[in-house]
Parts: C-alpha cells; sequence; structure tokens
C-alpha cells in the first residue's frame, strides 16, 4: 500500500508519532529497537506528560549475518548508544522507561491493552517482524496504534502486508494501522 499524502520536506518518523500522539491524546507508547534513541527522545521532549517505553538489547547479533532482514549491529558502537539514551533520557524521569532486552521478553513485562500505541523497529527479519507483532499487539488497546518503520525493506512489508492488508504509510518509511 502507498501513500498519496505528500510530507514536508525534513518531516521524518519521530515528527510523524509525535503528531500522531497529540492528536490522538496518545498516553502509553512503546517503541521497540531505540537504538540511537532519535524516536523514543523526541517522543520524550514533545509530548509532555506521555510514557514513552524504549525496548533495545543494545548487543550485537552476529547470528544474523546473511538472515534476509537481519542485521548483526557489528559496525555499532551499542554500548556507546545505549549510554547516551540513557543520559538523555534522565531529565524526564519515570516517563521514560527503558528496557535493555529482547523485544519479546520485554512484552511479558508490559500488561495487556495497556499501550496507545507500539512503534516496531527492531529485529528485521521476517521472523523478528512477526515475532514483535505477536508478542506487542496483546499490549495495545482497541483503537491504539499498531506502527513501525521500514516498510520499504521487503522482509518488513511481506509480513505486515500478510498480516494488515489494509495497513497505512506515513513518512520516512513508516506504516501503521488502527488496533481494532
Amino acid at each position: 500500500m502507498t501513500s498519496t499524502v505528500s510530507w514536508p520536506k525534513g518531516y521524518c518518523r519521530e515528527h510523524f508519532l509525535a503528531d500522531l500522539v497529540q492528536r490522538e491524546n496518545l498516553k502509553r507508547v512503546a517503541e521497540l529497537g531505540v537504538w540511537k534513541g532519535r524516536t523514543f527522545l523526541h517522543l520524550l521532549v514533545h509530548c509532555p506528560g506521555v510514557e514513552v517505553i524504549g525496548v533495545d538489547a543494545w548487543e550485537y547479533h552476529p547470528e544474523r549475518a546473511g538472515v534476509p532482514g537481519g542485521e548483526t549491529y557489528e559496525a555499532w558502537n551499542m554500548p556507546g548508544l545505549e549510554k547516551h539514551v540513557r543520559e538523555a533520557a534522565k531529565p524526564f524521569g519515570n516517563r521514560a522507561v527503558i528496557l535493555k532486552m529482547d523485544t519479546a521478553a520485554a512484552a511479558m513485562k508490559v500488561k495487556d491493552s495497556s499501550l496507545d500505541l507500539v512503534f516496531i523497529d527492531a529485529d528485521h527479519s521476517a521472523e523478528g517482524v512477526t515475532r514483535d507483532l505477536n508478542a506487542w499487539v496483546p499490549k495495545v488497546k482497541q483503537g491504539g496504534f499498531i506502527t513501525g518503520h521500514d516498510i520499504d525493506w521487503e522482509t518488513v512489508r511481506q509480513v505486515v502486508a500478510s498480516r494488515y492488508p489494509h495497513y497505512a504509510t506515513g513518512p520516512d518509511n513508516v506504516w501503521w494501522v488502527r488496533n481494532d
């Protein structure tokens, strides 16, 4: 599915999500795959009063080498990225919840139907996207939003399209559906 909306230059996933959170008066969101903290921190800054749960293992994954959609993250300073996000999140107190763990394990720490939105941007392999959808969709309230990034990746698109044939797209390769 493609979007017919023209997005302003520089309008990226974090802007789209912050606007969605504000427009829909959402109060509790989760981001899977925090990485550098770009989206996580943007939501904390621009959505006062919103609790943001950020989930990332900040680990290398050599076992994903050669797996379609799998990334090893070996070229990234994962401990440094984690430290940056934790430091930047400190001023937001208990509104910033950081879970350093596998996304499926983190889902078990979140009550079903307690989230207004989940943003999936972690393991991009078909298995990883499927696992995250299975683990996190039950956490989203009816009427909430299931969103993700990198719909331009074949592995992500195949899984999302098979589960949500009428998904919508936003800027910066964001995809989303309402949890009805």
